[in-house]
């Protein structure tokens, strides 16, 4: 799973929009497609917002919950 699937994943089982999760974290909502889409990376302290607003563990975020994905 790309860091773009593991973020959107995150998102939607907090039950938050890609518009309400931009409003969280200070960014525009077309920033979280192009994450989600892997078009873009976000950088760390942004990708910490990220897991403080959906409540997943930034190393989950990061390198996912299997070690194989690493």
């Amino acid at each position: 799973m790309t860091l773009g699937e593991r973020i959107k994943l995150a998102r939607k089982v907090a039950g938050i929009s890609q518009e309400e999760l931009a409003k969280k974290i200070g960014t525009r909502q077309s920033q979280v497609t192009r994450w989600e889409t892997n078009k873009a990376t976000p950088r760390i302290e942004t990708l910490a917002k990220i897991a403080e607003v959906t409540g997943v563990p930034l190393s989950e975020l990061w390198y996912g919950n299997d070690n194989h994905e690493q």
